[in-house]
């Protein structure tokens, strides 16, 4: 057995134990919230990772929680949220974005 080799069980215990202490952590969250983070995490997934790649003004990666909040946000309130690459002033106007 090649020991540098990390088992899916291993992995699977280091996700819950992270979970574990993120939920200690992070205050008061919904029921469809929690329901929503565990099955983020039986997928293999870390509670500091989200389905959506949005990072925070610092330049991480949103914890899933904090993503799903600002998602969910932001389809409900787009008009607070400022879309766009930030470079748009610098394309001509035969450019198209992407």
């Amino acid at each position: 057995m090649d020991n540098n080799r990390i088992s899916k069980e291993g992995v699977m215990r280091y996700l819950k134990n992270e979970l574990k202490e993120y939920k200690q952590n992070i205050g008061k969250i919904s029921a469809d919230e929690r329901k929503e983070l565990h099955e983020w995490v039986a997928d293999g997934n870390s509670v500091y990772s989200n389905p959506y790649y949005l990072y925070g003004e610092n330049g991480h990666l949103m914890d899933y929680i904090e993503a799903c909040r600002i998602n969910e946000d932001m389809w409900k309130n787009p008009q607070n949220y400022k879309y766009g690459t930030g470079c748009e002033s610098e394309m001509s106007d035969s450019e198209e974005p992407f």
